[in-house]
């Protein structure tokens, strides 16, 4: 066990040797919850989502990924004619 401080702004700081344990880096998040009077921090890892369980969760945590290069090369009003002409 490992005795850690909180300084006045509510920071704890881990040790090093506690980082290394959890091969935690620099800015990854932590999910803490409270029962009863125990704290808990662990790493906090993404859960895979089905596409089939929650369609909007998935597009939203899967955004598509645009080329800038072919992005400029798109004449947006050629699209937009081809798209109201029947």
């Amino acid at each position: 066990m490992e005795i850690v401080r909180m300084d006045e702004k509510g920071r704890i700081q881990l040790t090093k040797k506690l980082r290394e344990e959890l091969e935690l880096k620099p800015m990854e998040a932590l999910e803490a919850s409270v029962k009863d009077t125990t704290i808990t921090i662990r790493p906090f890892k993404v859960r895979k989502i089905s596409r089939r369980q929650d369609p909007l969760d998935w597009l939203l945590s899967h955004p598509a990924h645009v080329d800038k290069k072919k992005l400029k090369k798109i004449n947006l009003e050629k699209l937009e004619d081809e798209a109201w002409t029947p």
